[in-house]
């Protein structure tokens, strides 16, 4: 006798497994003792879901400019699947905001710097809480853009600061603020600098490799697993 399709399976289990990095707990239902063709299709569609969800962000880190239609073209779905996707995705802060890559030479942003500095012990929560704040107030007390700010390790440094900067003098004056927070060791601090008017530059700043990226990654997932 055929079992019924869509009967509650006598014998069930759930296993638990964690998807790298993210930290996030999957419960996988496995079935037992049905036929393979409910196993299958069961699968089959909670794995499609994902990889539709993967495949929308791919796409629109390509292009996020497209719409809807157009995305679901790229993807071979359909447009309210796309859209319900996209304002999951959204409503789940997977996707954070919208944005360009401009050409910044065109804006008059003559460099970008990347500032490592050590900080004098390690940061207490109160301490993090401040500098959010003085960096805040450092981006709207003069043009300086600060992009990333960041506690990390490495290169005997443990903060990390990205920034835009118009000249020179923006840069210098933007440093002083740096040097000016609290528990940062003024000679542990210094700086990259790249000159975004060199038309020679080995790598615009673009997410469409990442794009490439997480393609390639999502059809050998076992092969890119991050560890943790």
């Amino acid at each position: 006798m055929t079992p019924d399709r869509y009967a509650k399976p006598t014998n069930t289990n759930v296993e638990s497994v964690y998807l790298g990095a993210n930290k996030v707990e999957q419960h996988i239902l496995v079935l037992r003792d049905i036929d393979y063709t409910q196993t299958v299709c069961t699968c089959w569609k909670r794995t499609v879901m994902k990889d539709i969800e993967l495949e929308l962000v791919i796409e629109l880190l390509k292009n996020s400019k497209r719409s809807d239609r157009e995305l679901a073209r790229a993807i071979g779905v359909s447009q309210p699947t796309v859209t319900r996707t996209r304002t999951r995705l959204e409503e789940q802060r997977i996707i954070k905001e919208y944005t360009i890559i401009p050409d910044f030479s065109k804006l008059d942003l003559g460099l970008m710097s990347i500032t490592f500095t050590k900080m004098a012990g390690q940061p207490s929560e109160e301490d993090i809480v401040d500098l959010k704040k003085r960096a805040s107030n450092m981006m709207s007390g003069h043009p300086s853009a600060l992009i990333l700010g960041n506690l990390g390790m490495g290169l005997n440094a443990d903060y990390v600061a990205i920034a835009f900067h118009r000249n020179y003098s923006e840069y210098s004056e933007y440093m002083k603020d740096i040097k000016g927070f609290p528990r940062v060791n003024i000679d542990e601090t210094r700086s990259f600098l790249i000159n975004l008017l060199d038309k020679n530059q080995f790598q615009p700043l673009s997410f469409y490799h990442l794009a490439g990226y997480l393609a390639k990654a999502k059809e050998d997932p076992h092969k890119n697993k991050m560890r943790v």
